[in-house]
C-alpha cells in the first residue's frame, strides 16, 4: 500500500486520541512532560536516566496508543528513527536512539529551543 493511501486510511477521523496515561520513562529515557501532539505520536519533554549523559535534556516520541496496535505503523516509525539517525545537518534535528520498550514505540531526539512551527506560522500571518 503506497504511503499516502496509508495515510489517508490511517488519519481519515478527527485527530487521534492521546497515549491513554503517560508512562514515566520508556527505554533508558524519564518523560519528564508533553511538549505536544501530532496525527501519529505524542511528543515529551525527557531526560537521559541512564549512562554517561544522564540528566541530559532530551524531546521522546512516543507513538500513539491507537496506533501503536498497528504494524505498518510500527514499521513506519521505527524505519523513520533509522533513517534519522543517519542525518548529520545543523538544520536537522539529531535523533539519538529508538526502538520498542514495554511495548511502546518511541524515537528520541535532541530537544531544540524555540517556538514551534505553528507559532512561527501564526508570527507571520
Amino acid at each position: 500500500m503506497a504511503v499516502r493511501e496509508w495515510a489517508r486510511k490511517t488519519f481519515s477521523g478527527a485527530n487521534p486520541p492521546a497515549s491513554v496515561e503517560a508512562p514515566k520513562s520508556v527505554g533508558d529515557y524519564e518523560l519528564v512532560r508533553l511538549l505536544g501532539r501530532g496525527g501519529m505520536a505524542d511528543i515529551y519533554v525527557g531526560r537521559i536516566a541512564v549512562g554517561p549523559r544522564t540528566g541530559q535534556p532530551i524531546a521522546i516520541k512516543l507513538l500513539n496508543a491507537q496506533l501503536a496496535r498497528d504494524q505498518q505503523t510500527i514499521a513506519l516509525l521505527l524505519r523513520e528513527c533509522e533513517v534519522m539517525k543517519l542525518m548529520d545537518h545543523h538544520l536537522i534535528v539529531k535523533t539519538i536512539d529508538g526502538g520498542v520498550a514495554n511495548g511502546m514505540q518511541y524515537m528520541v531526539m535532541d530537544l531544540v529551543d524555540g517556538r514551534d512551527l505553528a507559532a512561527l506560522r501564526n508570527a507571520r500571518a
